[in-house]
């Protein structure tokens, strides 16, 4: 029998994030990763965005990512906590599936960690998300190369 959600697309936007949040039972939490820094946004120029990352590394968060359980669990009361991530943030959240077991769950919305030799060793479910069209990360490109390996590591 086929699957009936197979070709469903649901296109994830920042509306519906939000609307799952607020109306869902959980806390949400964005921890300044930039450490008050300038967020990239779309008025930045575009070919600075090498040097604009080269102090804001999403893989370089700890510091400021390791209370955030701690704070949600102690003034709280949660217990199981997750993270999405869009772009910069997906990278993160892939970070975050990679060094902290206690995220249970992880969506980078966009965004993989390229750089390092264990980044298929994820700790936690992760949720992949690409979009059919995007002309950076072309779906192609995901599927072949990056996640066939994802896919051969797991099975």
């Amino acid at each position: 029998m086929a699957n009936a959600c197979a070709n469903v697309t649901v296109p994830v936007t920042t509306a519906v994030i939000y609307s799952a949040i607020v109306f869902a039972p959980c806390s949400a939490v964005c921890p300044d990763v930039y450490v008050g820094k300038e967020p990239c946004g779309p008025s930045n120029n575009w070919s600075k965005f090498a040097e604009w990352l080269e102090d804001r590394k999403p893989t370089e968060i700890n510091k400021e990512v390791d209370a955030v359980p701690r704070f949600l669990k102690e003034q709280c009361g949660t217990k199981h906590i997750g993270a999405v991530g869009f772009c910069w943030g997906g990278v993160a959240t892939h970070y975050l599936a990679l060094e902290y077991p206690e995220v249970k769950a992880g969506v980078p919305v966009y965004g993989i960690v390229r750089e390092r030799e264990d980044r298929y060793e994820l700790k936690v479910p992760t949720l992949f998300i690409f979009g059919e069209k995007d002309e950076v990360i072309p779906l192609d490109q995901v599927s072949t190369h990056e996640f066939r390996s994802f896919l051969e590591y797991c099975l």
